[in-house]
C-alpha cells in the first residue's frame, strides 16, 4: 500500500538554490515542485517538502525528530566547502539515528571526502551531462525541451524510492552490478541501463561518479568491483582521458581494475570453485566515428587475448543489453535449467521455426524435411502487428519441443533477441526443457561464445539441401 503522506527535508546551502534568470526559481525549488507534482499525480501521495537552508553551525539535523521522515541532502562543491553543512552530516547523533537519508549529487564533484552520514546512505547522481561537450547541464537548461524528459526520469526514480523504500525493502540476496562509468556520449545510455537494473531490484555500483581527485582511486574502484558478480563496460566514441595521475581514461582504468580482479580470482581458486564474476563489454556501432585513441583501446580487445581474457563483447540495442545482463544475473542459462523432461515420448514432436520473411524459401525446405521426419512445424506470422505477433510467439515457445532459427551473419542482433526470448520462455511459464535448439545458417561460422548460446547447435548450410542436413538437430528430438 502506498503511503499517502511523506514528510521530507531538503538540506542545502544557499548557493544551491540561487534563482536562475529565466524563471526566478532555484535548483531546490525546481526539485520541490516536481517531486510534489509527480508524487501526487503518479502515486496519489502528498509530499510535504521542507526546505532547510544551512546558514548557521547549529546541529539542526541532530536535534530534529526525523521519525517517519526522509532527508534529501543536496551535495555539491559548495556544500562540501561549507563547514556548517558538513557538520550537519558529521554529527555523531545523526549517525546513530535510523533515518532515511538520500543524497542528491547536484554536479560532478572534484572533492572526494564525504561526511560520515552521507557515505553510509544511498546517493544519486542528479545532474545531466551534455553528450557532446561532457559538461553538466545548467539549472536554466534543465527545463528546456532537450533535457526536461531526462530530468523528469530522475525525479520519477527518486519519488519511487521515497515512497516505496520502507514498503518494499530491497532484496538483500540480489546480486550487485558494477556498471562502469563511461564517456559523456553514453551518459544517457548508462542511466537507462542503471534504471532498468534498479527496477529489477539490483544494486548498481558505483552509486555516484568517482571524483577524479579521489585518493587511491583504483583501490576505491576495486572495492566496488569485488562486491559485484558482473561488471559491465559501455565503450563510447570518446576516450575522455585526464585522470589526475595518468593519461588513461576512466573507462580504461575501470576495465583494467575489473580485469585484474578477474585474473586474481582465477589464480586464487580452482576453476570449479571460482566465484562467479562475469565481464561484459558493450561496443559502439561499427559505423560510429570513434576518436583515434578510443579506437586503439577497442582494437586491443581483438588483438590482445590477455586484454579480453574471457570477457564477452556485445553489440546490441540498449534494451537487449539490459536483458542480457539480467539473464546473466539470474539462474544459469543452460537450456536444461533443471526442468523436468517432456513426459510423453510417443506423441509427435513439434519444432518452432523462427525466420525472417526473406528466408521463406529456406523456411519451406526446412518445413518439408521436418514433416518428412514426422515432426510438426510451428510458425509465427511475421506480418502481424507487434502485439499480436508477441502473443503467438510466446505461445509457440511455451508449447514446442524444439526451436530452429534461420539466420545469417547480418542477423546476429536479431538472432540474439530471439535467443533471449527462448530463455525467457521459462519465466513466461514453460515447465520443461527444450529437447533441442539449433541455428541454420550459410554464413555464420561460429556462434558467439557466451552462455546465451550454450548447447545451441549450429548447422552449416553450405551446400544444397538434403534430407540429412537437419539430422544433428532432429536426433535431439527423438
Amino acid at each position: 500500500m502506498t503511503k499517502k503522506r511523506i514528510k521530507l527535508y531538503g538540506v542545502y546551502v544557499t548557493v544551491d538554490n540561487s534563482p536562475d534568470q529565466q524563471n526566478g526559481k532555484g535548483w531546490v525549488d525546481l526539485l520541490n515542485n516536481y517531486i510534489t507534482y509527480i508524487a501526487k499525480r503518479e502515486y496519489q501521495c502528498f509530499i510535504e517538502f521542507n526546505k532547510v537552508e544551512i546558514t548557521s553551525s547549529d546541529d539542526i539535523l541532530s536535534l530534529t525528530d526525523f521519525s517517519d521522515t526522509s532527508i534529501l541532502a543536496v551535495l555539491s562543491e559548495a556544500s562540501l566547502a561549507s563547514e556548517k553543512w558538513c557538520n550537519q552530516f558529521n554529527a555523531k547523533d545523526l549517525g546513530e539515528k535510523s533515518i532515511n537519508l538520500i543524497t542528491l549529487v547536484k554536479e560532478p564533484l572534484i572533492s572526494s571526502d564525504l561526511p560520515a552520514a552521507i557515505s553510509l546512505h544511498p546517493k544519486f547522481d542528479f545532474y545531466l551531462t551534455n553528450t557532446t561537450s561532457g559538461e553538466a547541464i545548467s539549472t536554466e537548461d534543465l527545463l528546456s525541451p532537450k533535457y526536461l524528459n531526462a530530468f523528469l526520469l530522475k525525479i520519477f526514480d527518486l519519488v519511487k524510492v521515497l515512497i516505496e523504500s520502507d514498503i518494499n525493502p530491497p532484496k538483500t540476496d540480489y546480486k550487485s552490478v558494477y556498471l562502469a562509468l563511461t564517456s559523456h556520449d553514453l551518459a544517457a545510455v548508462r542511466d537507462n541501463v542503471r534504471r532498468g537494473l534498479i527496477q529489477h531490484g539490483y544494486k548498481v555500483l558505483p552509486e555516484i561518479a568517482y571524483s577524479r581527485m579521489t585518493n587511491d582511486l583504483e583501490n576505491v574502484m576495486y572495492n566496488d568491483v569485488r562486491k559485484c558478480s558482473i561488471s559491465v563496460h559501455l565503450i563510447g566514441k570518446y576516450y575522455d582521458n585526464g585522470l589526475c595521475d595518468t593519461d588513461l581514461s576512466m573507462t580504461e582504468v575501470q576495465y583494467q581494475v575489473a580485469l585484474d580482479y578477474h585474473n586474481g580470482l582465477t589464480k586464487e581458486y580452482e576453476e570449479s570453485e571460482c566465484p562467479d564474476f562475469t565481464r561484459v563489454i558493450w561496443l559502439p556501432e561499427r559505423d560510429l566515428k570513434v576518436e583515434e585513441k578510443q579506437s586503439r583501446f577497442i582494437e586491443r580487445f581483438y588483438s590482445e587475448q590477455n586484454v579480453l581474457n574471457r570477457a564477452e563483447l556485445i553489440r546490441s540495442p540498449v534494451e537487449e543489453l539490459k536483458d542480457i545482463i539480467i539473464n546473466k544475473l539470474t539462474e544459469d542459462l543452460s537450456l536444461n535449467r533443471g526442468y523436468k523432461e517432456i513426459e510423453s515420448v510417443d506423441e509427435r514432436k513439434s519444432v518452432y521455426v523462427i525466420a525472417r520473411d526473406e528466408y521463406n524459401k529456406t523456411h519451406e525446405k526446412v518445413k518439408n524435411i521436418l514433416q518428412s521426419n514426422e515432426i510438426d512445424v510451428i510458425t509465427s506470422d511475421m506480418s502481424l502487428n507487434h502485439k499480436d505477433f508477441i502473443g503467438i510467439h510466446k505461445q509457440n515457445l511455451l508449447c514446442c519441443n524444439g526451436v530452429l532459427l534461420l539466420a545469417e551473419e547480418q542477423d546476429l542482433l536479431w538472432l540474439r533477441s530471439k535467443m533471449n526470448d527462448v530463455h525467457k520462455a521459462y519465466s513466461w511459464g514453460r515447465n520443461s526443457a527444450y529437447l533441442g535448439v539449433a541455428v541454420l545458417s550459410a554464413s555464420i561460422d561460429q556462434l558467439p561464445e557466451d552462455s546465451t548460446y550454450d548447447q545451441v547447435i549450429l548447422i552449416h548450410k553450405k551446400n544444397k539441401f538434403n534430407a540429412g542436413i537437419l539430422t544433428p538437430f532432429t536426433e535431439k528430438l527423438e
